[in-house]
């Protein structure tokens, strides 16, 4: 634009100085061809100026399209007049020139106005420059014709417009390189903020993409880069991952709606957060803000936290701690919830070399915690259903109960009022040619997984029959054995009619055998396990609850069960003569069974003091490695037989004090 202004400015010039006659007193005195032939360059070429400027300073592409096709024809036609007028005869090409010269001066004068109305800032210093330049032309004009008299005006009439005419359009120039750089600067800042808006929804998108949308922390895709950089940070030494899974969180979803069951998620993950700031060897996975963030959303119900270089014993620490904390009921808005929590655990690199198997292992024993005591697993190889031990297991447990290569170990139950064995428990034992020794919830969980756990208990059951016999033939008619059943096996439709016949087949009085089912066996399916259990109840069976304490059974539930016996879990009953909570939660039990209406065996009883407390407390039976530990039949009867021959002193119901108790409350010793 400023380059066609200024070959506009500089033909505008040539011409005023050649009609005037300067150029040819000054630069070519002796060369009149070029006087007349400077005269025909310069006319076209002010038209073409003119048109190309006008238009792009105006710019009539964007705001008179039309406007715009006619000044770029006349732009066009004044070049084809130039190339012309130097082959024309002068006479003519004059006459062509002029005519270009008249059409671009007109098209202006129309195009300029019309844009000016429009609105089109830079068109009215345009216009005015212009039509000044057009004033001092006319003027000089009708001077040169004679209607115009002589004056120091009319003579310098074309030299006034044309410094009007530069002096308005410099301004015009001005106004536009400064609006043309706040609209650059405007760009400028734009492309800034479209830069940063586009960073800040990048990092959006990454957060997003890398952060649970419920509870906002790091999810499954974070939590797997950060221990594969982890792993890359510690080399050798140890790394362990924590899945913590809210068993009941589907239940509370459905119950609650999802609104509420977001928002306890969201509480509950950053109330743990909080929890395990403080705890060592916990690692911070990212810090936003100042506040560091332990914990992961590793999908809807599992949560994840990473164990950095922590021994073995530091680890169970910190699950003791960690698993209190979220076994303790939630208080959400009016109601205490109960989440049922599982942790399963895997290490680095005994368990997984990379993040994705040490997550998959976790799982698994995660998985496993649902099959066995307590809610805390750490991976084991008989844990994982696509091991080769596993596979084997499975495939040959099958065959172990068919060939009846399983054996019943047997411990006795001693009734502590009156000093008699009343029972044994059979327990189950599976010793393997290659692996040896198969532990119990092992092969009974993959006895459940298989399909195989009705045959495992129609196996042991025979066998606890067969055994009823053998005690009542040696003369120990009074004497029980309690079995351990399945909830699988309660839900097979035709394990009462199995039961029936061997029941005909033995000959054996069924109130002789007892069967004993986990609280968590009889809460997978509670009103099939309620039925099913009244059938066998009517059949004459004994009933206990097995494991009381270690789940979470309703006892609104449990009361309208026809059980016979409770056994109480040995974790609350170890240290009962040295621990304070232990003999309240053990009196308040065993109160509570007898209130009830139930006989109680207490598990575990391992010291001659555990067992005097037990007797202050009122327990019916205990059981435990104190008695004796669980044998082989024949020995079983052997030391019987011994037992009943030589007796056994028990300890006064008075004989044993309760430990000190001291009250939480007011600090006094009781």
């Amino acid at each position: 634009m400023y380059f066609h202004y200024m070959l506009l400015t500089s033909m505008i010039l040539l011409i005023q100085a050649s009609l005037s006659g300067r150029t040819f007193q000054l630069l070519w005195p002796n060369l009149p061809t070029l006087q007349n032939l400077s005269i025909l360059i310069a006319v076209p070429l002010s038209a073409f100026a003119l048109t190309e400027f006008s238009r792009r300073f105006l710019e009539a592409r964007l705001y008179a399209p039309k406007a715009n096709q006619l000044l770029k024809s006349i732009s066009y036609m004044s070049l084809g007049y130039l190339a012309l007028s130097l082959l024309l005869p002068p006479h003519i090409a004059k006459q062509l020139s002029v005519l270009g010269a008249l059409a671009a001066v007109l098209a202006v004068s129309f195009v300029s106005p019309y844009l000016w109305y429009r609105g089109i800032r830079q068109a009215r210093l345009f216009t005015c420059a212009w039509t000044g330049l057009q004033i001092g032309a006319l003027t000089k004009l009708f001077y040169n014709l004679g209607l115009l008299p002589h004056s120091l005006l009319t003579i310098n009439a074309l030299e006034i417009g044309s410094a009007l005419q530069a002096a308005l359009i410099s301004l015009a120039i001005v106004e536009r390189v400064y609006q043309e750089r706040d609209h650059r600067l405007k760009v400028q800042q734009q492309v800034i903020e479209e830069q940063r808006e586009l960073q800040r929804l990048e990092q959006r998108n990454l957060y997003d993409a890398t952060h649970h949308p419920v509870t906002e922390l790091p999810n499954r895709g974070y939590l797997e880069r950060f221990i594969k950089e982890r792993i890359g940070i510690v080399g050798n030494k140890s790394l362990s991952l924590c899945l913590i899974s809210l068993n009941r969180y589907r239940e509370i979803d459905r119950t609650m709606g999802q609104d509420n069951a977001d928002q306890l998620l969201y509480q509950i993950a950053h109330q743990l957060n909080d929890f395990v700031s403080p705890l060592p060897g916990i690692t911070a996975l990212e810090t936003i803000a100042g506040n560091r963030i332990h914990v992961a959303s590793v999908d809807d119900i599992t949560l994840a936290l990473l164990f950095d270089s922590v021994s073995t014993k530091e680890q169970e620490v910190l699950m003791m701690a960690i698993s209190g904390y979220l076994l303790q009921r939630i208080d959400f808005g009016n109601l205490s919830l109960d989440l049922d929590p599982r942790f399963g655990l895997a290490r680095y690199p005994e368990h997984g070399q990379n993040p994705q198997s040490l997550i998959r292992m976790a799982k698994i024993a995660l998985d496993a915690t649902h099959h066995m005591q307590g809610c805390v697993a750490e991976y084991r190889d008989s844990f994982n259903p696509y091991s080769e031990r596993r596979l084997t297991l499975m495939a040959e447990l099958a065959k172990a109960i068919e060939n009846n290569n399983l054996v019943l170990n047997f411990q006795p139950q001693l009734n502590l009022k009156n000093g008699k064995i009343t029972s044994f428990e059979g327990l189950v034992r599976w010793h393997h040619e290659k692996f040896g020794h198969v532990r119990p919830e092992e092969f009974i969980y993959l006895a459940e997984e298989s399909g195989i756990i009705h045959q495992l208990t129609l196996w042991v059951m025979r066998n606890a029959l067969s055994k009823l016999q053998s005690l009542e033939t040696s003369g120990f008619g009074d004497i029980g054995i309690a079995i351990n059943i399945s909830a699988v096996d309660l839900e097979m439709p035709h394990f009462i009619e199995d039961i029936r016949d061997m029941l005909t087949t033995y000959q054996v009085s069924p109130n002789r055998l007892t069967l004993e089912l986990t609280e968590t066996a009889l809460m997978r399916t509670p009103e099939l396990a309620l039925a099913t259990l009244k059938q066998l109840a009517e059949l004459g069976f004994a009933i206990a609850l097995d494991d009381f304490g270690a789940g979470y059974s309703s006892l609104s539930y449990i009361q309208q069960l026809p059980l016979h016996k409770i056994k109480i879990d040995r974790s609350l009953v170890q240290n009962l003569e040295r621990s304070q909570e232990n003999y309240v939660i053990a009196k308040t039990a065993i109160d509570m069974c007898h209130g009830l209406g139930y006989e109680v065996v207490m598990e575990g009883v391992e010291e001659l003091a555990t067992l005097e407390v037990l007797k202050v407390l009122g327990a019916d039976q205990i059981q435990g490695f104190w008695l004796a530990r669980p044998m082989l039949w024949d020995f079983a009867l052997e030391w019987l037989k011994t037992f009943v021959a030589d007796g056994i002193r028990l300890p006064q119901s008075n004989s044993a004090p309760a430990p000190e108790v001291t009250s939480k409350k007011t600090g006094q010793t009781t």
